[in-house]
């Protein structure tokens, strides 16, 4: 039989083994080729078959859940009282995930005519999973069994007697107000002289004759006489310029205390008041205007006179005595919000692929057209969910409260003056710039229990990174090569996280998003639930051919968003660069034109 040409060597094209992918491919060959050795089964032509034996698939798990993250191994280094609580949560979500992916496989392996692509499901998603960047340790990662159910997260409310809710965590600052409305001070004035029991105060504030006024009541304002204005002298009380010279009377804030005493009266009070004016006879000169206050107080009833005159008036600021109880206090509860969260259907990838590539699965990633397919559906997909998660958290700082968020900017240019270079200047004081930027963050949940990730660019992180770090992730874990960096710094009890990605590049901005660190509050969560890969179903372009379809169903979600932007001006660290006029330069002459 006349025979013409050479056959085909099966390591052609082994160019293919510089890709990213191609060890990570290599290692779950090896997993496929140990289980076809001990169970006799064809992970790729067979795959519903190998997930029924318990031995194929504690493989499957072992190679889905060994050397999936590196938390493990930052904790250790950065955190290590948690080291042990991090290990078992990402052991668990990642056992969890591999069950919803099996789950996935096997509610479609009976459909497909052609199902040896479907194996592919366990190795991509975890080649996905690990380089997703967003979840380096800024937003916590939960496995959803199911498409739809709930979540929770406890509020704790300070109730004020009026019924209002106050969020203790995001509105701590109404917290004191809150308090101090149940027993407020009352403002009451006072004419000079002022006789025992001429000015009921009890009843002014609205209290019953039962009720007791505090010792902490005491006089707030004095009305003075005799202060000379000039036009355009601002008024003390008023805050407004006079129109017109001449004496004025007018409020002037003092804080005069009442002292205890002995006998029949509770409390008694001698206070000298100075007030410093104009003369009205030569306005180039100053005057004290003086009067001493004096009185008591007994049984709620007070006798106030002044001693010179200057003062015609006083403004009591009295309050309720709370030792009673018989005020209406604020109270404290906390209440479960629950949400119900649906992840919704995923956007597919459908490639058409000819029958004999599908045939050639079994030498997987021995470079042909379908290995080449499916390493570009993992990039895809990969950045795909790493930009929806970006843009919905630039959505989020976007529309949530003005007091949730902080957008600065920082100059990697020193500022005039500085006498060292722009290297020193960015090391020297950006750390301390983002520690008081994340201060403001913590202050707004009013909870420090935060690890602080900062996203950006490559080269923006690589010069913000502090020299001294804890923590810093390989190059690759396993087989898989990483496509972030990312630096663990431990400054002043904080946990700061700097991550860089190609995926921010061409965005001078730096993302701060704070991580909850043992606690139930939520501020931004990914729920993963299942990847899938097949090829039972067709492209709709091209129906005559089979196709890999794949997706990864996930869903993003914000309860109490809290962002910080940094804008980094001028990132090279030079204010001004001239413009390349002339990229293509001189020719080279003999007479070395160039150096005229």
């Amino acid at each position: 039989m006349p025979i013409v040409g050479n056959r085909k060597s099966t390591t052609m094209g082994s160019g293919y083994r510089r890709d990213s992918i191609y060890s990570f491919a290599e290692s779950f060959k090896e997993c496929a080729k140990d289980i076809l050795n001990e169970s006799g089964v064809d992970l790729f032509m067979e795959p519903q078959k190998a997930l029924q034996i318990g031995s194929s698939r504690s493989a499957l798990k072992s190679f889905f859940v060994e050397g999936a993250t590196d938390l493990v191994a930052d904790q250790m280094e950065a955190e290590p009282t948690f080291a042990a609580d991090i290990a078992a949560d990402a052991e668990a979500s990642a056992e969890e995930q591999f069950n919803n992916d099996v789950d996935g496989v096997l509610e479609h392996t009976n459909m497909a005519a052609m199902n040896p692509v479907i194996g592919m499901t366990f190795p991509l998603h975890k080649n996905i999973l690990m380089n997703n960047v967003f979840d380096k340790g800024a937003i916590p990662k939960f496995v959803a069994r199911e498409p739809k159910f709930t979540i929770s997260m406890e509020d704790r409310i300070l109730v004020t007697p009026d019924g209002t809710e106050i969020d203790m965590y995001k509105e701590q600052y109404k917290i004191h107000d809150a308090i101090n409305s149940t027993a407020p001070f009352v403002d009451i004035e006072m004419t000079l002289p002022q006789l025992e029991g001429a000015t009921d105060v009890l009843a002014t504030m609205g209290a019953t004759p039962e009720d007791m006024l505090s010792i902490d009541t005491y006089i707030s304002a004095v009305k003075v006489s005799g202060v000379y204005l000039e036009v355009g002298d601002i008024n003390p009380e008023t805050g407004v310029p006079a129109e017109t010279a001449g004496e004025v009377e007018c409020w002037v804030p003092v804080r005069l205390h009442f002292t205890p005493s002995y006998g029949e009266i509770d409390r008694v009070i001698a206070e000298e008041v100075n007030f410093t004016t104009k003369d009205a006879s030569d306005p180039t000169q100053k005057k004290v205007l003086k009067d001493v206050i004096t009185g008591f107080m007994r049984n709620n009833k007070f006798m106030l006179n002044g001693s010179t005159g200057v003062v015609s008036a006083v403004r009591l600021s009295a309050r309720l005595d709370t030792s009673s109880a018989m005020v209406k206090t604020c109270s404290v509860r906390w209440k479960v919000r629950t949400d119900i969260v649906e992840i919704g259907s995923a956007n597919p990838i459908n490639t058409t692929v000819s029958p004999e590539e599908v045939k050639d699965v079994g030498a997987l990633y021995n470079v042909n057209q379908l290995s080449k397919v499916l390493s570009l559906m993992k990039t895809a997909l990969g950045d795909y969910k790493d930009t929806s998660i970006k843009k919905q958290l630039d959505l989020s700082f976007q529309t949530m409260p003005e007091t949730n968020k902080f957008a600065t900017t920082f100059d990697f240019a020193p500022r005039q003056g500085y006498a060292l270079d722009h290297v020193e200047w960015r090391y020297k004081t950006f750390m301390d710039y983002l520690d008081s930027v994340c201060t403001g963050l913590f202050q707004v949940l009013n909870d420090p229990n935060m690890t602080v990730s900062v996203f950006g660019a490559p080269d923006l992180i690589r010069k913000i990174t502090p020299t001294e770090y804890t923590y810093q992730t390989p190059s690759n874990i396993g087989p898989v090569e990483l496509d972030f960096v990312k630096t663990v710094v431990t400054s002043d009890k904080r946990v700061y996280q700097f991550i860089a990605s190609d995926k921010l590049r061409g965005n001078s901005n730096l993302i701060i998003v704070l991580c909850p660190r043992n606690t139930d509050r939520i501020v931004y969560r990914i729920y993963d639930y299942q990847m899938y890969v097949s090829n039972e179903i067709r492209n709709m372009a091209n129906p005559a051919l089979p196709a890999i379809h794949a997706f990864e169903r996930w869903k993003f979600v914000e309860y109490q968003p809290v962002q910080g932007r940094i804008q980094i001006m001028h990132p090279t660290g030079f204010a001004e660069i001239a413009p390349n006029d002339d990229p293509i330069g001189g020719q080279y002459t003999s007479d070395f034109n160039l150096l005229k």
